[in-house]
């Protein structure tokens, strides 16, 4: 191995340690609160959010009324929601729209 050819490699060695060593640190930091709250864990913004969504599936008006967040966002829920309700319609977990909570 010439000397070229060993700084060429040792350099690369380097980066990948450094990159090894990134990647480990942002994985231990991602996973050590992982499971933080469960069960019942509920972000702040959660019940306002499918509180819209289900308003909007109850009354069948389209417009959320609520600009903080993107309506797009708004909108996905209330399908998630419909898709819900249907799913625990047909399994009798509930009869009606007001039932769904």
């Amino acid at each position: 191995m010439t000397e070229r050819e060993w700084r060429e490699a040792s350099d690369m060695r380097k980066s990948t340690a450094s990159f090894a060593i990134i990647v480990l640190s942002a994985a231990a930091l991602r996973f050590w609160s992982l499971g933080a709250g469960l069960p019942y864990s509920l972000g702040v913004d959660e019940p306002e959010i499918m509180g819209r969504a289900l308003s909007m599936m109850q009354s069948g008006d389209f417009n959320p009324r609520f600009y903080d967040y993107p309506a797009f966002y708004i909108y996905v829920q209330l399908a998630v929601a419909c898709v819900r309700f249907l799913a625990g319609a047909m399994s009798g977990e509930w009869y009606a729209l007001a039932d769904a909570r």
